[in-house]
């Protein structure tokens, strides 16, 4: 073989294997673009039931290469009525779904959503009724078992009804008023939509009920109102009549209270209608000893403690305050008694303060030193006999006295002088003597004069006894104020009549307990 056959042949061969080469390379580029794409299958798809003439109104729904559920309406139209049924059919790769629990929403552009749960028939069928629902276009979507996610392409629109509403004068009160209005359609009560009542510049909107619409409002004054009723989601025109007001009158009961100066006072008021039944709104003011408080009412009943520290009867005024109801004001007493403490067969009215200093003389009479000392009232009584004194006028007499000057002296280096004024006697007057005053170079002489001059005189004078049964208070002390000693135990008991005034005094020795 020569030297330009051999070379062809090396030709070829290169040819050969790079045609080889190439075909390998395309087949593994094909083979990794059908992986890929079967990688990239859509989840998601739109199916179209091609059966169903409204096939506009089918659902896309999330599937596998087993699942094809589709959701439609079985009963699609252009417009439904209130009150109509929706049938929503439900199918998995053409067959029927059974007991599916559906969840449907109805939504409107604003937002607003109307909620229909429902399981499916045997059929694969969910029937829903379009009650609680206003008018309007609404977009139709929800889930089938909470699984897989449906939206229905054109949107249900709902019409309204053509109704009648009926209108009656009726009668109230400030505390409760009951506006009715009954709504026929084709001369039959209908059981589904909304009214609006429109009363003292307000709207109410209530459910229509077995044909019959009723809002409970409060309006604030006894009068008559005008009132007119609309339809709310119905086709119809509105109704008027009139409600007659009364006012509603409260009964407020306030209730006596007892306690002492260290427990708390309970000011308390019941509040009821006329026929006796609780009223659960408004407030009560509560007004006692200069002060108020305003309590709000929990089921019939007002009710405040406070702190009344002196003994004393109190009385106090309760008054309702509702701009729906009027009531009278109701008095009531607190009665506030000291504490009472008994020691033997003696018991001691305590105040507060007193409380205090025996509950502490109580709690710490063991390691401290205790000083402890109170005056407080028995249950004992004294018969105390007071005099009685009258005023009895005396004639007395007495000396009275003047001085006149008789004579003086100056004297010093320049020399002496003296000079006599020889006084005159005063009338009705006695000379009865003279008084000598000296002093560094001067002295006087005064004669003094009496006189004896009567006058009238008073001095009360016990002219009889009045008696008067007093309680007796007694001196609680304790003698030793050593810890070692239970003061309680010491304790000394001294009656006293009236221990506060200018005439206290001791009725016994003391008496130890």
């Amino acid at each position: 073989m020569n030297k330009k056959n051999k070379f062809f042949i090396i030709i070829l061969i290169f040819i050969v294997l790079f045609t080889l080469s190439v075909v390998s390379a395309n087949e593994n580029i094909t083979e990794k673009i059908a992986d890929d794409a079967s990688k990239d299958v859509i989840s998601d798809d739109i199916i179209v039931d091609s059966d169903n003439e409204f096939g506009d109104a089918n659902l896309y729904e999330e599937y596998s290469d087993s699942n094809q559920i589709e959701v439609s309406i079985d009963n699609y139209k252009k417009s439904y009525k209130y009150g109509d049924t929706v049938k929503i059919k439900t199918t998995n790769n053409g067959v029927a779904l059974k007991n599916k629990d559906i969840d449907l929403y109805l939504e409107r552009k604003n937002g607003e959503v109307y909620p229909y749960w429902g399981t499916t028939n045997s059929n694969g069928v969910f029937n829903f009724k379009l009650n609680d629902i206003i008018s309007g276009s609404y977009k139709v979507w929800g889930y089938v078992d909470l699984d897989h996610e449906f939206h229905i392409d054109n949107s249900i629109k709902i019409t309204k009804i053509p109704v009648k509403i009926y209108t009656n004068k009726c009668t109230g009160s400030t505390a409760s008023t009951t506006l009715k209005a009954t709504v026929k359609s084709g001369g039959q009560l209908i059981d589904f939509g909304h009214v609006k009542f429109k009363i003292n510049g307000k709207s109410y909107t209530a459910p229509i009920i077995n044909g019959v619409a009723k809002k409970n409002i409060k309006l604030p004054n006894a009068k008559t109102y005008k009132y007119t009723v609309y339809p709310y989601d119905l086709n119809g025109k509105s109704s008027s009549s009139k409600v007659v007001v009364k006012q509603s009158i409260a009964k407020v009961t306030a209730k006596k209270c007892k306690t002492n100066v260290v427990n708390y006072a309970t000011l308390k008021a019941t509040v009821k209608k006329g026929n006796g039944d609780a009223i659960d709104q408004g407030s009560v003011k509560f007004k006692i000893n200069g002060k108020t408080f305003k309590v709000k009412v929990k089921n019939g009943v007002a009710v405040k403690k406070i702190k009344l520290s002196k003994k004393n009867t109190y009385t106090y005024k309760a008054r309702f305050v509702s701009k729906y109801y009027k009531s009278e004001v109701s008095n009531s007493k607190i009665v506030v008694n000291n504490v009472m403490f008994k020691k033997g067969k003696y018991v001691f009215g305590l105040t507060a303060k007193q409380y205090k200093k025996l509950k502490y003389a109580k709690e710490h009479r063991h390691g401290k030193r205790i000083n402890l000392r109170i005056i407080a009232k028995t249950n004992q009584h004294y018969n105390y006999k007071k005099p009685i004194y009258s005023t009895k006028y005396i004639q007395k007499s007495k000396w009275v006295y003047k001085y006149k000057l008789a004579s003086e002296d100056w004297w010093g280096e320049w020399g002496s002088e003296w000079e006599n004024y020889n006084p005159k006697t005063p009338s009705g007057y006695t000379w009865c003597g003279s008084i000598y005053k000296s002093g560094d170079g001067w002295s006087k002489t005064y004669y003094k004069y009496k006189k004896k001059v009567t006058y009238t005189d008073s001095e009360e004078v016990i002219v009889g006894y009045t008696t008067k049964r007093l309680p007796v208070y007694a001196c609680i002390s304790s003698r030793f104020t050593h810890a070692s000693f239970d003061p309680l135990n010491v304790i000394e008991l001294r009656f006293i009549v009236n221990p506060f005034s200018d005439d206290a005094q001791s009725l016994r020795m003391p008496i130890y307990l």
